[in-house]
């Protein structure tokens, strides 16, 4: 009896660890720069991952609706629930991700590349100074040092 309840337990805590809060989100940098652009941007990059433009093109080309398992309808208002950014004053970075369950996590990366690239092309738009370092990150992704 005790082993059946000692397994049973253990399924459970299991099952319990997955529905945990997550965050899976990419790392953008901002050493060096100064600290009221970085406020700039930090307004930008909020402002541009909330637009619904740039997450409708995040949902067609991450397959959102069906990686994450909800309705075509619905997964713009999903994503947008789920977009978070988030400014490391201590560490001088970025991270731009998505918030969900850890048992989702691997599915919350696949999105995670596609959400950066989007939301940076968007912050483009929203702030010009924001470019320069957009093409050196890219470049920096491209020779593999980020």
């Amino acid at each position: 009896m005790g082993i059946l309840l000692a397994a049973g337990g253990y399924l459970f805590l299991k099952n319990q660890r997955g529905n945990l809060p997550a965050f899976a989100g990419q790392v953008l940098p901002v050493e060096g720069v100064k600290p009221e652009v970085v406020e700039v941007w930090k307004g930008a990059l909020e402002k541009a991952s909330q637009d619904d433009e740039m997450l409708a093109a995040v949902v067609e080309k991450s397959h959102y609706a069906k990686v994450m398992e909800v309705s075509e309808g619905d997964a713009v208002g999903h994503l947008k629930k789920a977009v978070s950014v988030k400014f490391n004053a201590k560490k001088k970075w970025f991270e731009v991700g998505v918030n969900g369950l850890r048992k989702d996590y691997q599915k919350m990366k696949k999105v995670v590349k596609v959400l950066v690239e989007e939301v940076q092309k968007k912050t483009v738009q929203i702030e010009p100074s924001y470019e320069e370092y957009y093409e050196y990150y890219q470049k920096s992704r491209s020779n593999g040092a980020l």
